[in-house]
């Protein structure tokens, strides 16, 4: 049984920032992380590219990429999508739907399938202060 760790959203900030803590954190990690670009993503041991949770084949890929006999040991969900820290409170009713059908649908149909032991997930769908002077 291999323990994996999955980082979806692994290109971005946040994304690297995991990446990193699992590395330094766990001798033997296997990362998976995945992207929405069609380029491997540095210090993962494999990248799952062209994830789009647009389209509803995306999380059946992401599935039929992690290999059969492993554990999910962590899951960080941080896809990003929309205006950086836009205060859900201005948000539109569509926005709110669109957001929910990108980031919380999909989280919670990786959740149900892989079962990882942790879930980590964050979402840029809130005003937060450190999110002004990470991103300007």
């Amino acid at each position: 049984s291999q323990d994996i760790y999955l980082i979806i959203g692994a290109s971005g900030v946040s994304g690297q920032a995991a990446i990193q803590a699992v590395r330094n954190s766990t001798e033997n990690a296997i990362v998976l992380g995945t992207t929405s670009s069609s380029q491997d993503i540095s210090h993962c041991d494999r990248t799952i590219c062209n994830i789009n949770f647009k389209d509803p084949e995306s999380v059946q890929k992401i599935v039929a990429s992690v290999p059969k006999d492993s554990t999910i040991k962590m899951m960080a969900f941080i896809p990003a999508k929309g205006r950086v820290a836009m205060p859900a409170t201005s948000a539109t009713a569509q926005q709110v739907n669109d957001s929910v059908a990108f980031s919380i649908i999909p989280m919670l149909k990786l959740m149900s399938i892989l079962k990882p032991e942790i879930t980590v997930c964050h979402s840029a769908f809130i005003q937060l202060r450190f999110l002004r002077e990470i991103y300007g």
